[in-house]
């Protein structure tokens, strides 16, 4: 059954990194999100997959097929530890897009966190690790009151589609958590 699509798609097109020997099955069954997430050291990240991605380990996609705009962190993953050298084109209009909650943790420097005096859990960050103004302006209703953070509760995480998209638009990067399937690849080439 196909869920009916919570946001309206920001990207038209997703780029997934994946091993070339992986090809000819994904072109078979579609891509396939892990259904009973994926338990890392990272309690952030676990905590993520739990909150925002109901348990689910999403599929990762670029908005666009440029890997040299990754942050070194995501670029020494893919050359060190993942191995990929093929990128999928896919078209992803008819599914839902959400923000890669993990490269603002990893990448950006953002933490995901219950804090005793909040009602609920948030990602935050130190205003001075956001370089960018554009960004900062984005965030600055989430840290009004404080001089040093920025917190953006998980109601607003789940719920504000526009702020959804800007984190798509900050990341350059964006998930997708239901089966892809094949006929949505339109093109396979090298990374």
């Amino acid at each position: 059954m196909k869920r009916k699509r919570k946001n309206p798609y920001v990207v038209d097109y997703g780029y997934h990194l994946t091993n070339r020997d992986k090809v000819p099955s994904i072109l078979e069954k579609g891509l396939i999100p892990k259904y009973k997430g994926h338990a890392t050291s990272n309690m952030d990240i676990n905590n993520i997959q739990k909150d925002l991605y109901q348990n689910i380990r999403p599929i990762y996609l670029l908005d666009i097929p440029n890997v040299k705009k990754l942050t070194k962190q995501m670029k020494a993953y893919i050359h060190a530890i993942a191995d990929y050298d093929t990128i999928l084109k896919i078209d992803v209009r008819d599914y839902n897009q959400v923000p890669d909650y993990n490269s603002l943790i990893l990448d950006y420097g953002f933490e995901y966190r219950k804090y005793q005096n909040e009602n609920e859990p948030g990602l935050r960050i130190f205003k001075d690790k956001i370089k960018d103004i554009k960004f900062k302006k984005i965030l600055s209703s989430y840290g009004e009151d404080d001089e040093y953070e920025f917190i953006i509760p998980l109601s607003e995480l789940k719920n504000n589609e526009n702020l959804q998209a800007e984190l798509i638009y900050f990341t350059e990067t964006f998930c997708v958590d239901e089966i892809i399937s094949p006929d949505k690849i339109k093109d396979v080439f090298p990374l």
